[in-house]
């Protein structure tokens, strides 16, 4: 018999300082997307198959694209976020970020994998659109994070 896997009970917190936040306020489709942009390691092959490998501290970073509804509770805060570190760059406390990926195996059996992001700061805003045709993305607002730091577990 396959394995089976349930999902749908996920959360992203965002921490600054002592302050922190889980978001609700999301649209349809995927509403948070984390990518690793760089590898962890370099690699260098030389004559006879010799090959060398470095750790690539770049390998930790993370980037975070965050959906929500615009003009909600989150992006609200989120703007604000942004707008604080606009406006007092030295002053600007990093984000900390914990998207919690909880899996079942539908015998009642849950599993979570956790991303904890560490040392953030929101790098822009999308776009903002007027469209008389009725398209409804024009009421999401996406915000992309970028943290220096990363761990994956598993609980």
């Amino acid at each position: 018999m396959g394995n089976f896997y349930l999902t749908g009970d996920d959360t992203i917190t965002l921490q600054q300082g002592e302050d922190s936040r889980t978001l609700a306020d999301f649209p349809n489709g995927d509403v948070a997307v984390i990518s690793k942009p760089n590898a962890n390691s370099t690699r260098m092959v030389g004559k006879n198959a010799n090959g060398i490998f470095a750790f690539n501290a770049e390998g930790n970073a993370i980037d975070m694209t965050l959906r929500v509804l615009t003009g909600s509770p989150d992006d609200k805060y989120l703007s604000a976020l942004e707008t604080f570190y606009k406006n007092n760059p030295t002053e600007f406390i990093l984000l900390s970020a914990v998207f919690n990926k909880t899996l079942g195996d539908g015998k009642g059996n849950v599993n979570s994998k956790v991303y904890s992001c560490l040392g953030g700061n929101i790098m822009k805003q999308s776009d903002s659109a007027y469209n008389v045709s009725g398209d409804a993305n024009q009421a999401i607002s996406s915000y992309s994070i970028e943290f220096v730091d990363s761990n994956v577990n598993f609980q």
